[in-house]
């Protein structure tokens, strides 16, 4: 009999340990996501605005497979070197480039960047116009765009002078002090300007394309694989349940 009851005991404190070891298990890390600004997407970094599409999807994915995230708002050059080396999971959202597959894993669609021309509506381009058009025009006018931007590199491809600017809240003003008769932006971006600077969509928009970009996640970090899995999982979700539209609908945004 005393063995029975030392046994039970021994089982009644074999199942106690395993209770406290389970209440005190380490919680789930919460995954570390660089986003550079770039509004109306990405805006963890700037006061008085909401987060951003992009964040607010990714927030939702991230509630969807029940675990945390956290963004870290840093400029875009900082945040691929931390997202390379492994000190970031990854980037809020990238474009798919060849050379980058050896350090990055792409998770299904986020969206898309739309990109075109805008031009003064009392002075608008004609409707179809190509980055080749520009080139070929005789007066050899340059075409605006954001320094850095990889439209700046299709538009030099494309034989067109350019005039650099430091961001597409410069590029909206010297389109409306005509300095330029036409910019080269991602649209939903310089929409989002275009009304910060109170102009509303003054602008006459010309697509040129649009292109797909993605969750970035690092090759070097921890787990990157498993992730993604689950990421992918929750985009799915949103998608299907509608949260995602209402969200780019609730920016003025479409997908």
């Amino acid at each position: 009999m005393v063995q029975k009851h030392a046994l039970v005991a021994l089982c009644q404190s074999a199942v106690a340990l395993l209770l406290i070891m389970a209440c005190t298990a380490a919680p789930v890390r919460a995954a570390q996501l660089a986003c550079p600004d770039f509004a109306p997407f990405k805006m963890a970094g700037m006061a008085g605005q909401r987060p951003g599409i992009d964040i607010e999807v990714l927030q939702a994915v991230f509630s969807r497979i029940g675990e945390p995230v956290t963004f870290l708002p840093m400029p875009w050059k900082r945040a691929l070197e931390q997202a390379r080396a492994g000190r970031v999971d990854g980037l809020c959202g990238c474009s798919y480039l060849p050379e980058r597959e050896n350090e990055f894993l792409f998770s299904d669609k986020l969206g898309y960047h739309h990109q075109g021309l805008f031009s003064p509506a009392e002075a608008p381009l004609p409707p179809g116009t190509r980055l080749a058009d520009l080139a070929a025009r005789p007066d050899g006018r340059p075409v605006g765009v954001v320094r850095g931007y990889t439209l700046e590199n299709q538009l030099s491809g494309a034989g067109v002078a350019v005039l650099n600017v430091v961001d597409d809240a410069q590029l909206v003003r010297v389109l409306a002090n005509n300095r330029v008769d036409a910019v080269y932006a991602f649209r939903d971006v310089l929409r989002f300007y275009e009304k910060a600077e109170g102009l509303g969509e003054t602008f006459v928009y010309t697509p040129v394309g649009r292109e797909p970009y993605f969750v970035c996640l690092s090759r070097a970090a921890p787990g990157a694989e498993a992730l993604l899995g689950r990421i992918n999982r929750g985009l799915a979700t949103v998608r299907a349940d509608g949260t995602y539209d209402r969200i780019w609908q609730s920016y003025g945004a479409q997908p």
